[in-house]
């Protein structure tokens, strides 16, 4: 399980640019560049973006990717996912 959805204070055009997904369908990014939470809209990420995606983010950290998985937020917000990242 993930933490609860976090209050987003990030602009929405950052997450496309951070995960390679569709900034509408990404609700919040938290974390750091070792490890981050991406939450999103499984109905509206297309899979091949949330597939490339944990890549993704850490190239943009500048680090490899180590591990990910998809999980749901604590508070089970319906019809979001949690994409877990670690990054080397």
């Amino acid at each position: 399980m993930a933490p609860p959805i976090p209050a987003g204070r990030q602009s929405k055009v950052d997450f496309e640019a951070l995960t390679g997904i569709r900034s509408d369908a990404v609700a919040a990014i938290t974390g750091t560049p070792n490890g981050s939470y991406v939450y999103y809209d499984p109905f509206a990420a297309p899979p091949a973006a949330v597939e490339a995606a944990p890549a993704h983010l850490c190239a943009q950290h500048g680090k490899a990717l180590k591990e990910s998985y998809i999980t749901e937020p604590e508070d089970h917000m319906p019809g979001m996912k949690v994409l877990v990242i670690t990054c080397q």
